[in-house]
């Protein structure tokens, strides 16, 4: 039995290094937060809530890839948990890369269909639009046609480039044979 109590005991140390962790966050320091939350870590690697905290924490600091690791490292652990998946969508939107998040919200739903928070983001990604109202450089429909109106005076410059090429060649060899 000693062995059960020894288990006990390191997991209350993960426990209050964890809370520790979390208060030191909430209260700004965070250098005694992060370590703190790595000090659990090296107790108990696969600590679930001390890695989703961890990753929260790092990605409200703006540390996306640290954060991405602490999510991947969950979902190697158990493939079939959401949590890990839908908070790297959190981390990938607040990256700015909407549609990796979009991603990440899927997989999470496809391992609990479930899931409120997944379907939730899913639901406002779903009701965002692009916006063609005209803005300071136009509508998007104008910029396109502007675009595509360079590429033709592109292509026609190339080709009168080409044909006066030819003719400047086809003049010096006539010349040249003479």
């Amino acid at each position: 039995m000693w062995w059960f109590k020894s288990k006990s005991k390191t997991r209350d140390m993960v426990r209050e290094h964890l809370e520790r962790g979390l208060e030191f966050a909430a209260d700004g320091h965070l250098e005694e937060a992060e370590n703190e939350f790595s000090a659990s870590l090296e107790i108990v690697p696969d600590f679930k809530p001390t890695r989703l905290a961890f990753g929260a924490f790092l990605r409200e600091h703006g540390r996306y890839d640290e954060a991405l690791v602490h999510y991947h490292h969950l979902m190697k652990v158990d493939a079939e948990d959401p949590d890990p998946f839908f908070e790297m969508g959190e981390t990938y939107m607040l990256a700015g890369r909407r549609d990796w998040a979009v991603a990440q919200y899927r997989q999470a739903l496809l391992r609990d269909p479930d899931y409120p928070r997944a379907q939730a983001r899913l639901n406002e990604a779903a009701t965002e639009r692009i916006d063609f109202s005209a803005g300071e450089d136009g509508s998007l429909r104008e910029r396109q046609v502007l675009a595509l109106a360079q590429f033709k005076q592109a292509k026609a410059q190339i080709k009168r480039q080409q044909s006066l090429g030819y003719r400047l060649r086809h003049l010096l060899t006539r010349r040249s044979t003479r």
